[in-house]
């Protein structure tokens, strides 16, 4: 059984999920809108406001405002549906998340202005973006037009929107210069998933799920020469950590038998064969 949650005291809520082993939950745009369209129901259906939001690759942020008890039915609402569309579109089966949504209660006002602006900074820590100007965040709500973000609390506890973006600005300027993502040096995911797919010639990672084990590991080799990481690879397909690593680390031994033959920069493949101690 679950631990129980923590409530708070003025029933707002950090809420987080994540896809299983870290892979994708959004394909591309449409799925970014589907969810939203998805939260904006159930939101209405169980009486919750929307403070603030980011959606991620691989996981979503959220600030709500409702009891706990109604918090749990909408977010197992949202996350049964949308896993529900996520794989009829992709032709995929199985758990879309992982564990259970991840919430942290609000108790304060320090609490709250931290949240919000760690919210917004997602993409910019991850380098999906440049400044706080993401596409998939509200923060441009709060800066133009509201859509479906209750704005008036937090302006207000904010003293406003020039308090609002200076602390933002504050925020960002605190935070250690090497505060990024793990793969920050490389593509972003979005980016990424554009490039795996061309360079794969297939139209989603559900086409590569259905592969025989041979012509999925080829892919995957592939993937593995031309510089995507082994974690990148983990979310981008959602094959397992194992499976992944095992094909890195066999294209990385064969590489080691290419050897420069003669003065002509030629390179000769030499054979692998097995040594001594691997049983045939």
């Amino acid at each position: 059984m679950g631990r129980k949650r923590k409530c708070s005291a003025i029933d707002i809520y950090h809420v987080s999920s994540r896809g299983v082993n870290r892979k994708l939950i959004y394909e591309d745009d449409q799925d970014k809108q589907v969810f939203l369209g998805l939260l904006d129901r159930y939101l209405s259906r169980h009486g919750g406001r929307l403070l603030a939001w980011c959606l991620m690759g691989n996981h979503f942020h959220l600030l709500l405002q409702m009891p706990m008890g109604r918090l749990a039915c909408l977010m197992h609402d949202l996350n049964v549906m949308y896993s529900k569309y996520f794989n009829k579109r992709h032709d995929c089966t199985g758990h879309l998340f992982g564990e259970r949504y991840h919430s942290v209660p609000m108790q304060d006002e320090a609490q709250f202005v931290s949240t919000v602006c760690y919210i917004h900074h997602n993409p910019v820590a991850a380098a999906m973006s440049d400044s706080f100007e993401y596409l998939w965040s509200s923060y441009s709500e709060f800066v133009t037009n509201a859509i479906r973000t209750c704005t008036g609390l937090v302006l207000s506890v904010f003293d406003g929107i020039k308090g609002f973006v200076n602390a933002h600005e504050i925020y960002s300027r605190k935070l250690p210069l090497n505060r990024v993502s793990a793969d920050s040096h490389q593509a972003s995911d979005t980016v990424a998933l554009a490039r795996l797919k061309g360079l794969l010639g297939i139209s989603g990672m559900s086409e590569l799920m259905r592969l025989v084990s041979s012509e999925r590991n080829q892919m995957v080799r592939t993937a593995c020469e031309t510089g995507f990481s082994v974690e990148q690879l983990v979310r981008l397909t959602g094959i397992g950590r194992g499976i992944i690593e095992s094909i890195s680390c066999r294209s990385h031994h064969e590489s080691q038998h290419v050897e420069g033959n003669g003065d002509f920069g030629q390179h000769r493949v030499f054979p692998m064969l097995p040594g001594p101690s691997v049983v045939t």
